[in-house]
């Protein structure tokens, strides 16, 4: 399966708020090898804003800083939305 199509099924279980379900999709991108790296660095945030919604302070805190360095010109990075995760 394409990691295009891995990351809309990974954001569609976000909007039906299957938290859970969407963290272990995303990963899966983030962990395999050679994963499209506009896919990787996307997840990174959405995994980002999940562990926020759950209260994952510790993951929230690595995928924003994994986003912020993997694509600097992200426009979430670039206009400070990501920065705000952190808090």
């Amino acid at each position: 399966i394409p990691a295009r199509t891995v990351v809309e099924f990974g954001k569609i279980l976000f909007a039906e708020k299957k938290y859970r379900d969407a963290i272990k999709v995303l990963e899966n991108i983030t962990q395999k090898i050679n994963s499209d790296w506009r896919c990787v660095y996307r997840s990174f945030y959405l995994l980002a804003v999940l562990n926020k919604i759950l209260g994952n302070s510790k993951e929230k805190i690595y995928y924003t800083k994994l986003c912020g360095e993997c694509n600097p010109n992200f426009p979430f990075v670039k206009n400070g939305v990501i920065q705000k995760l952190q808090r």
